[in-house]
């Protein structure tokens, strides 16, 4: 038409590859598929941590477990047979 400017077309512009990027937006379409595939898990691992009661009757303390035995002898002899006496240095 006359009087009428041609429109410009503008030039495809380069798109220059980016290593880091790329790997950048991998990683996130990875975490976001990982979290959607196990976001209805059911492992004991994403339960909330509840209180038990303790094992036995109701009302009834957990049996005590005896502390370390205190070695007062140098000449102790082990389940193993093996004494000080063994031992050459």
């Amino acid at each position: 038409m006359i009087g009428e400017k041609p429109v410009l077309v503008a030039p495809p512009a380069k798109i220059e590859y980016d290593a880091e990027a790329a790997r950048i937006y991998g990683e996130q379409m990875y975490w976001e598929d990982y979290y959607e595939r196990n976001s209805d898990d059911s492992s004991g691992a994403r339960r909330k941590k509840t209180a038990r009661p303790a094992a036995g009757q109701p009302g009834q303390s957990p049996p005590q477990v005896p502390g370390p035995t205190q070695v007062l002898d140098d000449d102790v002899i082990f389940d193993s047979g093996i004494t000080d006496e063994d031992v050459p240095f």
